[in-house]
């Protein structure tokens, strides 16, 4: 460990990995970490490493400071690699464990990297069924800062995948509980405007709760506070993962149950624009199951509507400059909460920018009954649908549904759906596990929404769920 008041590495460095090591069964810290008073910077020609994977289990691999600098304009390091770790709870151990790689800034993060670009992996993290009640095991890696600078240069490209999280009980009181964690996220307190000279792929990981009640999360998160633009070189691809959740007793919503969190999701308060200079966007929803009235399963791929009062003024534009856009319902099956869809929300006008390759439209939507361009009117609940000719919904390129009646377009089968809405979420549109993420930042719910019912849309497979009980 490097505890100072200000900390300065690089000169004749090359690399610098921070190796986590194991805690060996004797509950002795096993952390690698800088830890400074003041402010961090690291300048490097090679790769900054935070592994908490080959040392062992329950150590953590972080970086912490005021202002914490990576790199520089004109000096990226070559690339940063986060690995969460294993972390392991049972009856025998302590009720706590983590095996997280962080870098953390209470004030401003910037990070200049090269080729070798950014790559965030979540580890392993596992509550069993004879730990107690306020268990919590974390694999989790991220990037935090009061404010955010992220430039990725020379084709690098960002991947961030969450890892895997089994909670059979554990931490769950309160809807913002985590019992076990393994996503991969970046969260700004301040606006956010990412530069990613390649391309950025957000995927899912593998969650499953129960059958106590148990919250699980291995979803990837990017967090733009207010407002957020991403600017993008060859290709976006956000995918959920899997998703499993049986029994729990309670409600995911109010405290209790069993809830799972596997969501790939590009979240602000206000504002999204997304530019994609080359390559395709592709949102993928993930494959989600829950059994029982207790449990909840989220796989949803998109952006969620922001929080700021519904307008008319255009507040999330995506616009793939030569490639095309495809959204795509995921599997889903169980008596429980479900919400496998792909979609573009915002509470104001969306503008979406999508180029044909001559058989497809420049937006294609992939999904079930409920698939298509909404507008929730005047943010009174009644949903219309919409051509995407003219505001609020504007879509250049064309728009398709269901053009090749794939798995998630077959009638009666058990896909979500994929859409596009605009407008304040109706009372039928609420948050599901909208907190589940809440322990990447406790100060701000997430806002992951899931599509219901509407009679203006048809039924959907799903009918009696509501995901706020």
């Amino acid at each position: 460990m490097i505890n100072a008041g200000n900390v300065s590495l690089g000169g004749s460095m090359q690399n610098i990995t921070l190796a986590a090591g194991s805690d060996g069964g004797l509950n002795k810290p096993a952390d690698a970490r800088i830890l400074a008073a003041g402010n961090v910077s690291i300048a490097l020609a090679g790769n900054l490493t935070l592994d908490a994977l080959t040392g062992g289990s329950n150590g953590s691999a972080a970086i912490s400071g005021g202002d914490v600098s990576i790199g520089a304009a004109g000096a990226p390091v070559n690339s940063i690699v986060l690995e969460g770790g294993t972390s392991l709870v049972t009856g025998a151990t302590p009720q706590v464990q983590h095996a997280d790689a962080t870098i953390t800034a209470s004030g401003g993060l910037s990070a200049y990297i090269g080729g070798g670009g950014l790559t965030m992996t979540g580890g392993s993290a596992t509550v069993m069924a004879s730990a107690g009640a306020s268990a919590q095991a974390t694999a989790a890696v991220g990037l935090k800062g009061g404010s955010v600078a992220l430039n990725v240069d020379n084709l690098g490209n960002v991947v961030m995948t969450g890892g895997t999280s089994l909670a059979q009980t554990g931490l769950s009181a309160s809807k913002s509980d985590l019992s076990a964690d393994a996503s991969a996220s970046i969260v700004s307190a301040a606006s956010f405007s990412p530069t990613i000279a390649g391309s950025l792929t957000m995927q899912g990981g593998t969650a499953t709760a129960g059958p106590a009640s148990a919250h699980a999360s291995s979803a990837a998160l990017i967090d733009g506070a207010t407002n957020l633009t991403l600017n993008v070189g060859t290709g976006l691809t956000l995918t959920a993962g899997t998703a499993l959740a049986n029994g729990g007793a309670g409600n995911c919503t109010g405290g209790g149950g069993a809830c799972t969190n596997v969501s790939a999701l590009l979240s602000s308060k206000s504002s999204k624009t997304i530019s994609v200079a080359t390559g395709d966007v592709n949102f993928t929803g993930g494959s989600a199951t829950a059994n029982g009235p207790s449990a909840s399963s989220a796989a949803f791929a998109g952006t969620d509507s922001g929080s700021v009062a519904g307008t008319l003024a255009t507040l999330a534009t995506l616009d793939a400059k030569s490639g095309r856009i495809t959204l795509t319902g995921g599997p889903q099956s169980g008596t429980g909460g479900l919400n496998s869809d792909a979609a573009i929300l915002s509470v104001g006008g969306i503008k979406i920018f999508g180029h044909g390759n001559g058989v497809y439209s420049g937006l294609t939507l992939n999904g079930q009954f409920g698939s298509g361009l909404f507008q929730n009117l005047l943010n009174t609940g009644s949903i219309v649908r919409l051509d995407g000719r003219i505001p609020p919904v504007s879509v250049t390129g064309g728009v398709t549904i269901c053009p090749a009646g794939g798995a998630a377009c077959v009638l009666g089968s058990t896909f979500g759906n994929s859409f596009i809405l605009s407008g304040s979420p109706p009372s039928n549109l609420d948050p599901l596990l909208s907190d589940l993420m809440s322990s990447i930042d406790m100060s701000k719910p997430k806002r992951i929404a899931g599509f219901l019912d509407d009679v203006n849309l048809g039924s959907r497979r799903v009918s009696d769920k509501n995901y706020c009980k």
